[in-house]
């Protein structure tokens, strides 16, 4: 049997094979979503001599689709017997399909007054002679399914057509391959594609506008139009992905097109520009695995900040209000002096010279902006320390943040189990590892002068080849360093479907990933690029073969981006949070007390009775709306309506439990309290009592006052 599995997305990539643009001229203009692929038999001399091809070594037997039909036919049979042949004969008909050039087409649907939406999809093929044979299996096969949708099937001039309310276009000018800025889209992508995407976003934003027009309601149909103006959907044309072979090698190139002036989601890529070179300078030469991102948190803030502001009225406000709240309990400026501080360059490495070439050992790097941001950090180390000692005193496990002097610096540490956070910032540079060991060999590396990656051949011949000139984000794995490291656990993942496959009595190949020695001669480092110009935002990676990266990380570049800044900053977020719990816990505070407030100036026009419910003091304006709302809750009334009128509203949405009462109560009676269940409410809640005081009390002590009181 065919080495079946081995590299199993890369096999399904390449036998379900290569999107071509010529086929374009088959679709009609109007594509929201084109796919299409060359065929297995048109790859190419590119592929031929790629290490791919080298590395699957094809020995003989059926096609490959054929051949995992028969796999699971075992499993099927004892389910459905009457599917099994189905099945089978599936997997020869893909087996013949994927040898031609074919296209995916799904196009905007039908909409009719009185009629459900009719989809519009169609599945074309270049079968040439095998077309009508194909059309008659394909006819078969739907029958013997019993496939319930209208699906046409008929050869145009040797083109099998699959197709659900489509019409082939009339020449070309009507086809998607004429549509302007198709063929340009694809320009510096891949030469030769063995696959390609193409995704109409302008298309898929004007059929929700018309969606909004027939089917949304008049509320629902403006705040569409409002946020998709805020966000800029417009100024994003498309997205283009294409993949292909190049120099032996597996290249993969995205294009997604939004021309500057870019506003909306878009303009956040507007800040990434390039990651500055002596940022690059921190990364070792001679490193295994590298990687970083070029990201903004103030950039981003101010992006959140308008956007939101943009999309409701108060988010402002509420904004302002929540990072007036956290500066008090921090103690200094969360953006000037943490956001604005840190710098926009994350950065991570693994090296020999630090903590050897596994994962394990990476380093994350940030260099700060303005020195302010050192005293931020390890405030914010110290807080959330003090915080988890506070938390945990009660209990047997005790985890905090210890500390010790490694030369003139400080270092921090997390003591858990299997891995010891740690972090340091030496000479203005942030640095985390997953181990104290790692961050004190990243101290001891920067005092001597080594070359960075920016400098080291490999990196530098990939980048030139890819034709990228200015790098906003990347990926590098040196695959032949870290195989020996990786192998085992590729093994290991690459038998656990098939494993329980085979208990459940499927005879999958032994052989799903190639012995090491075969594949060592066909390993080289594995990189990945994204830029940002006047057309939009690019993206290239190049690899030995599909799927290599699993030898090195397995990440891909938007992957290490993400994981870049999340991870460097993780070790930030718990005291973060828990600064926030404790704002919001305050503010919640001041809203019970308002209500008490509220409460009993209505009293003294009442006889001494408090009003039946919080509605009461928000229409006659003794409490404000954000009084009867917890901070950590972002619902607010509709904006049209007014205050008189919000005592439904506020009845039905409140967080507060209010048990009303009068003026002479004893001055233990719970007035109102926290709503329980809540994400608020996992701790304890607040409470308000009868003679105006707030207190904030344990779950436990909480619950034993509540059944106290309905006692009474």
């Amino acid at each position: 049997m065919t080495r079946l599995l081995t590299l199993l997305v890369a096999v399904l990539a390449i036998n379900v094979s290569a999107f071509a643009q010529p086929l374009a001229d088959r679709v009609p203009g109007d594509a929201l979503l084109y796919v299409g692929w060359a065929g297995t038999q048109q790859l190419g001399e590119a592929y031929e001599k790629s290490h791919f091809k080298a590395v699957m070594r094809p020995d003989g037997g059926g096609g490959q689709f054929e051949a995992i039909a028969r796999m699971v036919t075992p499993i099927i049979e004892r389910e459905d017997p009457a599917m099994a042949p189905v099945v089978m004969q599936l997997g020869k008909v893909l087996d013949r399909m994927v040898k031609h050039p074919t296209a995916l087409y799904v196009g905007p649907p039908v909409i009719g007054e009185d009629a459900p939406p009719m989809p519009r999809m169609a599945l074309i093929c270049k079968a040439g002679d095998d077309a009508a044979a194909l059309r008659d299996e394909i006819t078969q096969w739907m029958r013997d399914a019993e496939v319930p949708a209208p699906i046409q099937v008929e050869v145009i001039d040797g083109v099998l057509w699959l197709n659900v309310g489509v019409t082939p276009p009339a020449d070309k000018a009507s086809s998607l391959a004429g549509k302007a800025g198709f063929a340009a889209s694809f320009k510096g992508l891949v030469a030769q594609p063995a696959l390609a995407v193409h995704v109409d976003t302008v298309g898929i934003v004007a059929l929700v506008d018309m969606a909004a027009e027939t089917e949304m309601d008049e509320y629902a149909a403006a705040e569409w139009a409002k946020a998709r103006d805020v966000l800029g959907l417009r100024g994003i044309k498309r997205v283009v992905w294409a993949g292909g072979f190049v120099d032996r090698d597996w290249e993969t190139a995205l294009f997604v097109e939004a021309p500057a002036p870019r506003k909306g989601i878009a303009s956040l890529i507007d800040s990434k520009g390039p990651i500055a070179p002596e940022s690059l300078k921190m990364i070792p030469a001679t490193s295994s695995l590298a990687g970083g991102i070029r990201f903004d948190l103030d950039h981003f803030y101010g992006w959140l900040y308008e956007t939101v502001g943009a999309l409701e009225p108060n988010a402002k406000a509420d904004l302002d209000e929540g990072m007036a709240q956290a500066n008090e309990v921090l103690g200094f400026d969360l953006r000037a002096d943490l956001l604005q501080g840190l710098g926009a360059d994350w950065l991570y490495y693994a090296d020999r010279s630090v903590a050897g070439t596994s994962p394990m050992g990476v380093v994350f790097v940030n260099r700060l902006r303005k020195p302010e941001a050192r005293v931020a950090v390890e405030r914010m180390i110290l807080m959330g320390n003090a915080l988890m000692i506070q938390q945990l005193a009660r209990e047997e496990i005790k985890i905090k943040v210890n500390q010790f002097a490694h030369g003139d610096q400080s270092v921090y540490y997390l003591n858990t189990p299997l891995i010891t956070p740690a972090l340091t910032i030496n000479d203005e540079r942030l640095l985390v590892g997953l181990y104290p060991q790692t961050v004190t060999a990243a101290i001891d590396r920067e005092g001597k002068p080594t070359r960075g990656i920016g400098e080291a051949s490999q990196f530098v011949v990939l980048k030139q080849k890819m034709g990228v000139k200015q790098v906003g984000a990347f990926q590098y794995a040196d695959l032949p360093q870290l195989v020996d490291q990786s192998y085992p656990g590729v093994l290991m993942m690459s038998r656990l479907f098939p494993g329980f496959l085979d208990m459940l009595g499927v005879d999958t190949p032994p052989l799903l990933v190639p012995p090491l020695n075969q594949l060592r001669p066909h390993l080289s480092p594995a990189v990945g690029f994204s830029w940002v110009d006047e057309r939009g935002l690019h993206v290239k990676t190049r690899s030995p073969f599909p799927g290599a990266s699993s030898f090195g990380t397995g990440l891909s570049v938007n992957q290490a981006s993400v994981g870049t800044t999340a991870l460097g900053l993780s070790i930030l977020l718990p005291a973060i949070n828990r600064a926030r719990t404790l704002a919001n816990r305050a503010v919640s505070g001041a809203n019970l007390r308002n209500i008490g407030l509220g409460c009993f100036a209505y009293a003294q026009s009442n006889n001494g009775a408090f009003p039946d419910n919080l509605g009461v003091l928000v229409a006659d304006g003794s409490v404000g709306i954000k009084n009867v709302v917890h901070p950590d809750n972002s619902k607010r009334p509709p904006a049209h309506m007014r205050a008189k009128d919000m005592g439904p509203w506020v009845v039905a949405n409140t967080d507060y439990v209010y048990l009303g009462g009068h003026d002479s109560m004893p001055a233990n009676t719970i007035i109102a309290y926290e709503k329980l269940g809540k994400k608020w409410s996992r701790e304890g809640i607040t409470i308000l009592f009868a003679d105006g005081s707030v207190r904030w009390t344990r779950m436990a002590e909480a619950r034993m006052l509540l059944a106290r009181q309905k006692a009474r």
